[in-house]
């Protein structure tokens, strides 16, 4: 009992230490987009998600693509109450990754980690999951190296781990026990526990050295086009593959269209898809127009209209 107890409270020394080391550099990001509106009837559409310091002196901050895209204005909310705008720097949606810069003082940054994650390692998430600030999760890392369809194309490499991670921690840091930078929260499961997704720090870190170079631009229509939503390869009942949806990223077609999480696509465009690569390339050969996609949610087919737009950071 005295050994449990032990290392009951060891691990809550190591969360606890992690959290207070990592947790002022955790920020809150609201966005504002305008949707189209007729007569300026439409109010904008707000955002919510997390961010992370990594640059305290030139107040650079790294979310998701996916928290600040569209975004007509970004506000940040740091921990100690304190509240201010800021301006994306540089987005890559491919990556799912964005820089924002604040002229806010007095951040706390973290440090990334140079080590490669270990499957059973410690993690802890820091966010604003549903618009609750500074939420902490821990858990372990579960998996390494696994691949997501994103909305612009296949995320590889991240980190599976199933530390709770919701909406709203989308942006947020996966921290070790020491408090460095582990990987940056992108996705979840919608409807599963204990299955989240991170982009390692190593990723980040080459994603700021670009940002730096002059490689990353921060806005620009691309000419890919993407119905946003993410998933992998799923194995159905007679043998035959298609695709589960994992995500379905607000404000995209996907969305639009009434996809869910957990919906299983079959086709695209009359095109029988199971992987991030074939769902791209039925998108493009679609072009932008109205196309079905063939859907298995919960043991019934049926069919939904996508429109595919280009995507813009």
């Amino acid at each position: 009992m005295d050994q449990e107890r032990e290392i009951m409270d060891a691990y809550s020394e190591a969360v606890m230490h992690a959290t207070q080391v990592a947790g002022p550099a955790v920020v809150q990001v609201r966005t504002q987009r305008a949707p189209a509106a007729f007569f300026g009837l439409v109010p904008p559409r707000q955002g919510l998600g997390s961010g992370v310091v990594v640059e305290a002196a030139r107040g650079r901050i790294v979310t998701n693509s996916h928290v600040v895209a569209e975004s007509e204005t970004v506000e940040i909310g740091l921990q100690d109450g304190r509240r201010a705008t800021a301006r994306v720097l540089a987005s890559d949606p491919g990556q799912d990754l964005a820089v924002l810069e604040t002229h806010l003082g007095g951040l706390r940054q973290v440090e990334l980690s140079t080590r490669p994650p270990r499957v059973g390692q410690l993690v802890v998430a820091i966010g604003n999951p549903l618009g609750l600030e500074s939420t902490v999760t821990a858990g372990v890392i579960s998996a390494t190296g696994r691949s997501l369809q994103s909305p612009l194309g296949e995320m590889t490499d991240l980190i599976q781990t199933d530390a709770s991670i919701n909406p709203g921690n989308s942006g947020g840091p996966l921290v070790d026990s020491a408090g460095r930078l582990v990987g940056l929260n992108t996705a979840m499961i919608s409807g599963a526990q204990g299955i989240g997704f991170a982009i390692p720090a190593a990723t980040v870190a080459r994603f700021l050295e670009r940002v730096d170079g002059g490689q990353v631009e921060r806005t620009g229509r691309s000419d890919r086009l993407y119905l946003g939503l993410s998933g992998v390869p799923q194995m159905l009942e007679d043998g035959s593959l298609g695709f589960l949806v994992l995500q379905v990223f607000p404000g995209t077609p996907a969305h639009a269209a009434g996809l869910e999480p957990l919906d299983v696509i079959l086709s695209v465009n009359a095109e029988p898809v199971s992987t991030p690569e074939e769902i791209q390339a039925a998108v493009q050969r679609a072009g932008r127009r109205q196309v079905p996609v063939e859907v298995l949610r919960r043991g019934e087919r049926l069919r939904v209209w996508v429109t595919p737009a280009a995507l813009r950071g």
